[in-house]
């Protein structure tokens, strides 16, 4: 078993993994990774595979995992009920928006979304890459996570789901359509005690506090109209108890509570040559935090009404302009405040793309009112398609980050203050992508750089504060390849893998500065996975690898997280409308951490019975 780890761990490394081109890595069905370019979706048939196996083994996975499988990034977590964000292209979770249906979900109030509260059953696609084309303004200076939902075919879907950690899953969806009507909903809910094993770290014993209880839902409801209209709403719905498990040789019983309740409101019109589409988002959102320590809580509060008009045409298929003018509301309260809170921005901004012969330009830019000075933003970007199977791509652009709300307002002295005089983070990044395409392979290389200053980073002790850092430099390399062949009876091999590489490092006018020069915490230089896979229409089984390098959590790099290596392998059968899925995580029960002292479940078994009813679609009208 150790020789077979060991080839698994040394390929995984080496090969590289999924097709990329320039503008995004798109996800069909949450599990699988497609071409995309300008959020045009191109499906192979080696994702749709992939994306077939690993829902069927596990329907009821969180963000965070679908991430870690398709593209290696790595993930920081407090385990199954604690926070997890991520880092990609050596920028984290407060620079990477979520987008729902278009809508930004990424925190106002401290700037990030907790990955393992989204639960990836509710979505069909999902892209990671730029997010210009998103409707309420969702800022982003690396990648921004997009999710959406479509009906494949009306049917009723009903999915449990339980594991060695004592949880119970259930999950409900319908949909429903005709020939102007479209409609959707799912429902999810898990409750677990959470019992974290802590055997594999030489502990007679379980981790303390870990236990969770979640339930979240979407509902999707479109209208194609007569004349050129239509209509969408979406509404996302989540809400959760959590234990915040404590690091080893300490006590804390503290607990967090997260609510949050949006709707999207589109509607689109076409008047003579353009199109008028209008977007609004109202967005609640609430956490409370129990400390244990103080025996008090923080209920922090915030509501977000953000709207947005865009008008867009074509000429001759070559030529295509959009134009967007919109406006974002933010009200907040919370007990670590000293004074309610209230941001208003407007923006506006406009999109270009140009196809000569056989290259795309595209030009993005706009302008949003931060402090009553304008701040700008936007790209410049060209593909080539060199042949059929091989392509290149090249983009330049200027990125910034505006404050949070607790980064300006939090206010607990002794413990943590905002800093209202804080800069926004501002930047310039580039990128290159290659991407060769034959018969039975993928392969893209993705180099990539960045120069970020005014880096806004939280430092103290025992106080800490909000601080802006000079400038953080960023460049690596993203190398996926994907390889499928056709067998006898229908089945088909795959494997699937992916490499990165950042090297993101702090920069300061000091050389002399223990931290210059040094990678910035949180973010491996390396991580990579690998899938493979033998699927057919019944069954299918598959291996998954996925490798985390060393990290380092001192900005001086003199404290660093050991490497570790995490091996999943899983399997299903379908038999009529019934289907069993199984999967095993962290195979080999190695003990591991993402952040100091924080210990990681060990291997987990976890077992799903999925029942689908084809239902009738609607009489037409």
């Amino acid at each position: 078993m150790r020789i077979v780890y060991t080839i698994i761990s040394f390929i995984g490394l080496v090969l590289s993994s999924y097709g990329q081109v320039a503008d995004s890595i798109q996800i069909a069905d949450l599990d699988s990774v497609v071409v995309s370019s300008n959020s045009v979706r191109i499906t192979y048939p080696t994702n749709t595979l992939i994306a077939r196996q690993l829902r069927n083994v596990n329907p009821t996975q969180s963000l965070t995992q679908l991430l870690q499988r398709n593209t290696g990034m790595f993930i920081r977590s407090n385990g199954a009920s604690g926070l997890s964000t991520l880092t990609y292209k050596g920028l984290g979770s407060m620079q990477s928006p979520i987008v729902i249906e278009g809508a930004n979900v990424q925190s106002s109030m401290n700037g990030t979304m907790d990955l393992s509260l989204i639960d990836a059953i509710h979505f069909n696609d999902a892209s990671i890459g730029q997010s210009e084309s998103t409707n309420t303004g969702a800022q982003n200076m690396g990648e921004a996570i997009s999710l959406s939902s479509h009906i494949v075919k009306p049917k009723l879907t009903i999915t449990v789901a339980s594991s060695s950690q004592l949880d119970k899953e259930l999950v409900i969806k319908y949909s429903n359509l005709n020939a102007k009507w479209s409609y959707s909903i799912s429902a999810f809910g898990a409750s677990s005690p959470n019992k974290v094993n802590l055997e594999h770290y030489g502990i007679d014993s379980f981790q303390r506090n870990t236990d969770y209880t979640k339930i979240s839902a979407f509902q999707k409801v479109t209208y194609q109209g007569v004349k050129d209209f239509n209509w969408t709403n979406s509404v996302y719905f989540q809400i959760s108890d959590r234990a915040i498990p404590a690091r080893f040789r300490i006590v804390n019983d503290s607990r967090q509570q997260d609510f949050n309740l949006m709707m999207v409101n589109g509607l689109s019109k076409k008047y003579k040559v353009w199109n008028i589409d209008f977007t609004n988002q109202l967005w609640r959102e609430e956490i409370n935090f129990i400390d244990d320590n103080s025996k008090e809580s923080y209920l922090s509060e915030v509501f977000n009404v953000n709207s947005t008009v865009s008008m867009n045409r074509s000429w001759n298929q070559k030529t295509f302009l959009r134009l967007n003018v919109g406006n974002e509301n933010a009200f907040y309260s919370s007990k670590a405040i000293s004074n309610d809170a209230q941001w208003n921005r407007l923006r506006a901004s406009y999109f270009l793309s140009h196809q000569l012969k056989d290259i795309l330009l595209k030009v993005y830019q706009q302008v949003l009112v931060y402090d009553s000075t304008p701040k700008m933003s936007g790209f410049i970007s060209a593909s080539y398609k060199a042949s059929k199977k091989m392509s290149v791509s090249a983009r330049l652009e200027k990125v910034f980050r505006l404050p949070t709300l607790n980064e300006l307002f939090w206010y607990q002295p002794g413990y943590a203050l905002g800093n209202s005089l804080l800069k926004p983070e501002d930047g310039y990044k580039g990128e290159l992508t290659f991407r060769l395409k034959s018969k039975a392979i993928e392969i893209s290389v993705n180099p990539y750089f960045g120069s970020y200053q005014n880096w806004i980073q939280w430092v103290g002790f025992p106080e800490i504060k909000p601080k802006n850092f000079q400038a953080v430099m960023v460049r690596g390399t993203i190398i996926n390849a994907v390889y499928s062949k056709w067998i006898r009876n229908k089945r088909t091999f795959i494997a699937k893998t992916n490499v990165n590489w950042t090297k993101a490092t702090y920069s300061f006018d000091d050389k002399n500065d223990s931290r210059h020069g040094k990678q910035i915490i949180y973010t491996p230089e390396v991580t990579a996975s690998l899938f493979l896979g033998l699927l057919s229409d019944r069954y299918g089984v598959h291996i998954n690898q996925y490798v985390v390098g060393d990290s380092y959590y001192s900005s001086d790099n003199t404290s660093s997280i050991d490497p570790y290596f995490l091996t999943e392998i899983g399997g299903f059968y379908k038999w009529k409308n019934l289907k069993f899925g199984l999967v095993v995580s962290n195979l080999l029960d190695q003990p591991y951490y993402t952040q100091p002292n924080t210990p990681m479940p060990g291997q987990v078994l976890k077992i799903n019975i999925n029942y689908i009813i084809p239902i009738t679609k609607w009489k037409e009208k």
